[in-house]
């Protein structure tokens, strides 16, 4: 964990490649020499900057607070813009000949954030067969659930700092939070009101105890489990850790709902030439990282049309290391290093994925039907305690479910491998 302080240090260091001096920092930061002068001591002691840089330290300490997710609430009826949205959703409307839709995924895609989610309904559902009264907090003022117009919805932004005292001070019924760590690290329960229902609604389908942090879920009353795992993970956390039981509610994924019924109703694609599509993690030691060249060299003797979609952190940290793939392979009619996100059809029209530990495996399994090859990697395992409840990670057992996986001592089976899955 690090401080506010230090965190705003090290993302100011992430905005430029030039060495920043420490006049500087004081005053883009707004703080007093003598703190920036302590703050970048630290830093340099945990070996997350050097010499007025950054280090890889030092991003993979800010890789906790990234932003993962960007949730897009397009279902608004548009009031405002009567009569161009009577048959036409205000997120569809072309302005200047753009989607309204497309400009902000544009913007979210240029800053690198990897997982989009267009939300179709799910708040007016609430708002249409039932009646509760909705009070939506965000942190983002340009947040699009401000568009929605509905008298049993309020939306509020609240900043950062003025977040921390709203929590304490709630008075309501129910509060549903993606975000975990409740009371263990700034956000609390409610002072006011002790019979407060907590919500916790993961944002993956990956292991809440191996990817999570030790004791994030243990203050909330009620879980929406993703699948059975996370309900046989949290049972366990309670028992293990003599922790009061919590409500497990089957809620599924509606990220992969969603997608499913994208898949369904496009037209299906038969590559002439089959395609693999590598789709690395950005985790430390990830396939980019340790062995994508050397898959790369095994792989051009199968004939197959291969893809690389790097991650979306490496073409925003790395540049010059992706342009120098694209210029190594630039000959090479086989190999394409892709980086433009702005379609998931690479994705869903590959034959096979190779990958390292990324969520996309199972978004592209059970969404196509399709295998994945994984790259045995290291683990990023956020939770060092996780293998005292006795439960096996999703994150691990799922790898020989929905394919195989090959360690990096065994890369010279990829193409034998790759193959057989495909065939």
């Amino acid at each position: 964990m690090i401080t506010k302080r230090e965190f705003d240090t090290l993302v100011l260091l992430t905005e430029t490649k030039e060495v920043v001096s420490q006049k500087d920092m004081a005053e883009r930061l707004k703080i007093s020499a003598e703190a920036v002068n302590k703050t970048v001591k630290e830093l340099t002691e945990k070996n997350y900057c050097k010499n007025g840089q950054i280090t890889q330290a030092g991003l993979d300490a800010l890789e906790p607070y990234r932003v993962k997710r960007a949730v897009f609430v397009a279902a608004g009826f548009g009031s405002r813009m009567v009569p161009v949205t009577l048959n036409t959703p205000k997120p569809l409307v072309r302005v200047n000949g753009t989607r309204i839709i497309d400009t902000l995924l544009d913007a979210v895609v240029e800053a690198g954030i990897p997982e989009i989610v267009i939300v179709r309904g799910m708040i007016e559902e609430l708002l249409e067969n039932s009646d509760i009264v909705i009070h939506y907090v965000t942190s983002d003022p340009e947040d699009q659930v401000f568009q929605i117009r509905h008298e049993r919805f309020k939306a509020y932004y609240i900043g950062e700092i003025k977040l921390i005292t709203l929590m304490m001070k709630l008075d309501c019924d129910i509060v549903v939070m993606t975000m975990p760590d409740l009371e263990t690290y700034h956000i609390k329960r409610s002072y006011v009101r002790k019979d407060m229902e907590y919500i916790h609604v993961p944002h993956s389908i990956d292991s809440m105890n191996m990817t999570y942090r030790k004791g994030s879920i243990d203050h909330f009353d009620t879980i929406f489990c993703v699948g059975p795992h996370h309900k046989d993970e949290v049972e366990k956390m309670e028992e293990t850790y003599d922790l009061p039981h919590k409500v497990l509610l089957n809620w599924g994924y509606c990220l992969l709902d969603d997608m499913r019924k994208d898949y369904e109703s496009k037209e299906k694609v038969i590559n002439e030439q089959k395609t693999i599509l590598i789709a690395p993690s950005w985790q430390e030691d990830n396939i980019v990282d340790s062995c994508l060249e050397d898959i790369l060299q095994k792989l051009r003797a199968t004939g197959y049309k291969v893809i690389v979609r790097p991650h979306p952190q490496h073409v925003r940290h790395m540049p010059e290391k992706m342009q120098l793939l694209k210029d190594k392979f630039a000959e090479d009619k086989n190999i394409e290093i892709q980086t433009d996100f702005s379609s998931n059809d690479t994705v869903f029209n590959a034959d096979l994925i190779i990958t390292d530990w990324s969520g996309i495996a199972y978004e592209y399994a059970f969404t196509t039907l399709r295998p994945v090859l994984y790259i045995n990697t290291p683990m990023k395992i956020m939770n060092p305690e996780y293998e005292k409840i006795g439960v096996v990670p999703i994150n691990i057992f799922m790898r020989d479910s929905i394919g195989c996986s090959l360690n990096l001592d065994q890369l010279d089976s990829v193409a034998d491998e790759e193959t057989r899955l495909i065939e």
